[in-house]
């Protein structure tokens, strides 16, 4: 959307892919990655972050942290060791997490009021504030591309309700939770109107659904196609 409005925008990983993704230029940080997790493990993190924006000419820092995000909070100290406007976004529940950046903060001071700080939600934006000595996290939601997910109307089915999900299938997307309001709507329809549930997407927690919805009585009813396409998660 960025780029749709002329701005020059760029993704920055080390995660390994292709040059391009959606149109958006990619930049693949060269540096060791930790095995069988991927997050970026290398000790010159800082320093290649910060030539590639000097190499580049970026004007704007956005890094966008989750749980284990050492790129994201090295791109942000690279930003702003360059006094270069630098914003910050959790992602995701700090928890414990919060804690080492808490900790880190003390000790080295690199937010300092030189990172603008921001959550996806108030829940996450309290939790950082906590642990951050005297730190102000505002809320950015997450941008939709509500145009993509127009849906095209299909003609429904007479007496059949279809209800449609997509998450990670672990504990903490609560999928489990689902499923048990699924088969309790369910038992009090009584089969009128016939109820499915397809939850989209993978995750280690798909074997325990599909005994829990057997247990239920609604194995019949829960489909798990796995990961799907933007396009087929859309026609879904």
């Amino acid at each position: 959307a960025l780029r749709a409005r002329g701005v020059d925008a760029r993704l920055v990983t080390p995660t390994r892919g292709s040059d391009v993704l959606d149109g958006v230029p990619v930049h693949r940080l060269p540096v060791a990655l930790a095995p069988g997790f991927g997050f970026a493990i290398s000790p010159r993190l800082v320093s290649a972050i910060g030539d590639l924006l000097d190499r580049e000419r970026f004007d704007v820092v956005h890094a966008h942290a989750s749980v284990i995000s050492p790129a994201a909070y090295a791109g942000a100290l690279a930003g702003a060791r360059r006094a270069l406007p630098t914003v910050l976004t959790f992602h995701s529940m700090l928890h414990r997490s919060a804690f080492v950046l808490g900790t880190s903060e003390s000790l080295f001071g690199w937010v300092g009021g030189r990172v603008l700080l921001t959550a996806v939600s108030s829940v996450v934006a309290a939790q950082a504030a906590r642990w951050i000595p005297g730190a102000s996290v505002g809320v950015l939601p997450n941008g939709v591309d509500a145009g993509f997910w127009r849906a095209t109307r299909h003609e429904a089915r007479a007496g059949v309700v279809h209800f449609a999900s997509a998450m990670r299938l672990s504990r903490k997307k609560r999928p489990a939770a689902l499923v048990r309001a699924f088969a309790h709507a369910v038992r009090f329809t009584s089969g009128v109107p016939e109820l499915h549930l397809t939850i989209a997407g993978d995750g280690p927690d798909r074997g325990e659904l599909l005994r829990l919805a057997n247990e239920l009585g609604v194995g019949a009813q829960l489909s798990l196609p796995g990961q799907l396409t933007r396009d087929a998660l859309r026609d879904l």
